[in-house]
């Protein structure tokens, strides 16, 4: 498991900032699912997003949970099988 976060300041329209962002890495991350082939698969498995708009500037969070599999062989970590 992985947690990527993210984070976005903003004047205006942090929400959207949020959006636009987590959907960029939704795009990048289902791109390549195998990881380059050392990957049996990629999953976005949680996403949460945080605003506080207490201040001059709003400050938002992303946060992705993904879960990559991966199997190897105990002598060959390099490889996928």
């Amino acid at each position: 498991m992985l947690q990527l976060n993210f984070f976005v300041k903003a004047t205006a329209n942090v929400d959207d900032a949020i959006d636009q962002i987590a959907l960029e890495i939704e795009e990048a991350l289902y791109t390549d699912q195998t990881r380059g082939g050392y990957a049996k698969d990629t999953q976005i498995t949680d996403f949460e997003a945080d605003y506080n708009s207490d201040g001059e500037q709003s400050v938002g969070v992303g946060r992705f949970t993904i879960n990559v599999d991966y199997a190897t062989l105990e002598n060959d970590i390099e490889s996928a099988v």
